[in-house]
């Protein structure tokens, strides 16, 4: 017996590549320029497939959610709101480091300042 699931916004290339493809929503189009989100993915299949779906998913919505902001305050943010979005981001890049031993007091200090 076979399972078979199809991931939403996955289309297969040719050479049995996978590309992640999804449409932005018309005010988000509009100030982005573009009315396609689409990255080929590194991944052809199993459980790596579905972790780079969830992480192109996750960053569609982000680039979503901040689209729809800067669109709400007529196209400009404020420099703390820029601050504060590169915190967030920074902070997002740190909690994805897995991997990394740190064998020193003042790394990681260093490392969650």
């Amino acid at each position: 017996m076979v399972l078979v699931m199809k991931l939403k916004y996955v289309d297969t290339l040719s050479g049995d590549r996978k590309r992640f493809r999804r449409r932005y929503p018309k005010a988000v189009a509009e100030v982005l320029g573009e009315s396609v989100f689409q990255v080929a993915m590194k991944a052809r299949g199993g459980a790596d497939l579905f972790t780079e779906h969830a992480k192109l998913l996750s960053e569609y919505e982000k680039i979503v959610a901040k689209a729809k902001r800067k669109a709400s305050q007529g196209g400009q943010l404020t420099p703390i709101e820029h601050w504060r979005e590169a915190v967030a981001e920074a902070e997002a890049l740190v909690r994805g480091i897995s991997g990394v031993r740190v064998k020193t007091k003042r790394v990681r200090c260093l490392l969650m300042s």
